[in-house]
């Protein structure tokens, strides 16, 4: 579509809405402006571009955030699984994550649980070898990630 009649269908949906202040008018008036260059009341420039997805649904009522009012197009609703059905599965990738993010995170468990359970040394040089020892896989582990 030209420029011209571009800026005509803008100027007419405004004016419709204008006139009559209806959902449909707002919608069209909504579409007519996508991609229309505007400014932000702080002077930053800004554009939207609407999609329509498979549902092709847009919210009736425009959503309030902290940069503003937004449109928001429903492109897609999944059924949602079951927490109790993915739980297992979600702890997985967790702990794998975790583990791919600090390879020393195994030792340092190691020692928290020590630690929660009380368990204490009663020989002081078995304490500095044990020590030392989760030290140095600690720092071997983080070297090797």
């Amino acid at each position: 579509m030209d420029n011209t009649r571009l800026c005509e269908q803008r100027k007419e949906t405004l004016h419709a809405l204008q006139e009559c202040s209806s959902e449909e008018n707002l919608w069209n008036c909504i579409v007519a402006y996508q991609d229309y260059p505007f400014y932000t009341s702080t002077g930053l420039p800004f554009r939207y571009t609407l999609k329509i997805g498979r549902n092709g649904e847009y919210t009736k009522e425009p959503v309030k955030t902290k940069f503003g009012y937004h449109i928001i197009l429903k492109v897609d609703e999944k059924e949602k699984e079951k927490l109790k059905d993915v739980k297992e599965d979600i702890k997985t990738k967790l702990t794998a994550k975790k583990m791919e993010d600090d390879n020393s995170i195994y030792y340092k468990s190691l020692i928290k649980y020590r630690e929660s359970k009380k368990l204490t040394w009663k020989d002081d040089d078995l304490k500095k070898q044990y020590n030392a020892y989760m030290d140095k896989l600690i720092e071997n582990s983080k070297k090797s990630s």
